[in-house]
């Protein structure tokens, strides 16, 4: 973990979740996934906590921010809970109990274990003057239809038949 920033850094596009984020960044700067995550304090081991896709404590997210040259509230946006501020179970007092980060990408209200994506949205990259982008909101288990190309999300990826997105990144930068 350091406070040094990045040489570079890219803007988040909106609706991008973090892990999204650090990918785009990495392949810019030839770093591996696993590298940025140990400069930006997200993990000490081999695998990034899927805590970190809901909501980040302000000590991370000024992490984050010194090393990739953000704004703490750019980081913030990053996260699911502050994508999708109205979706009651990634508040912190659902149901009317408190519930922490690890509660929440546990209780199976967020897709923490996987993803769903809109292939054409992944590979429209006309319509993306940054790159595609990996959405937020297909996380959520109520985003039913990619409303821009009027589809369901697919649910894996299509070379391997693997769950998108699956388990976390682990040592060898595969996730």
């Amino acid at each position: 973990m350091t406070d040094t920033p990045l040489l570079r850094s890219l803007d988040p596009v909106p609706g991008e979740l973090l892990p999204g984020y650090l990918l785009r960044l990495v392949h810019r700067l030839a770093f591996s996934p696993l590298d940025l995550g140990h400069l930006c304090g997200l993990t000490t081991g081999p695998i990034f906590p899927a805590r970190h896709l809901v909501r980040l404590d302000a000590a991370q997210a000024q992490q984050i921010a010194n090393v990739c040259r953000l704004h703490p509230a750019e980081v913030h946006a990053l996260t699911l809970a502050g994508q999708a501020p109205g979706y009651t179970p990634l508040r912190i007092d659902y149901v009317g109990r408190h519930q922490s980060s690890v509660t929440m990408a546990n209780d199976g209200w967020v897709l923490t274990a996987f993803s769903r994506y809109c292939p054409d949205c992944l590979t429209d990259t006309a319509q993306l003057p940054r790159g595609p982008v990996w959405q937020g909101a297909w996380r959520l288990p109520h985003t039913l239809l990619c409303e821009r190309h009027n589809r369901l999300p697919a649910r894996q990826c299509p070379a391997c038949h693997a769950p998108a997105f699956s388990n976390g990144y682990h040592l060898d930068g595969r996730w």
